[in-house]
């Protein structure tokens, strides 16, 4: 009972800024199966979250892209449109309206857009945690 109430309480505070900023999800996803590529990390100076996260999945329907921008707080996911997976080519644009394309590879996403000429995303669960950001990490 205690071990419920802690992992409540600990997940009811990391999400809670989050959903207080963005509002409530537009779609519960099962992400369990998809591949997460992120950049997201913490300032060492204010604990500030920021980048971008980038889950891929391929259901029987076609890809899922959900993106997830994270500026202070990561904001609630949201399903990208116009997702298109074609051997490694990626390209989908976000509920934002930037447009992207990329290559997938075994460790990283590296995409491109009209505002960002390159952004690497590595393969990475952030299960434990957001690292800290050292250099251009966090660009989104």
């Amino acid at each position: 009972m205690r071990r419920g109430l802690i992992t409540a309480t600990t997940l009811s505070l990391l999400a809670g800024p989050a959903l207080a900023q963005s509002g409530p999800p537009t779609k519960p996803w099962d992400l369990r199966k998809a591949q997460a590529f992120s950049n997201i990390c913490l300032s060492q100076e204010t604990g500030d979250a920021r980048g971008l996260r980038v889950f891929l999945q391929a259901p029987g329907s076609g890809p899922l892209i959900v993106t997830q921008v994270a500026e202070g707080a990561p904001m609630a996911p949201q399903a990208a449109t116009a997702a298109k997976v074609t051997g490694a080519a990626v390209s989908f644009t976000t509920a934002g309206g930037e447009a992207f394309r990329g290559v997938l590879s075994d460790k990283a996403l590296t995409l491109s857009s009209k505002r960002l000429p390159r952004l690497v995303l590595h393969r990475r669960s952030d299960a434990k945690g957001f690292p800290v950001c050292t250099g251009t990490e966090g660009q989104s």
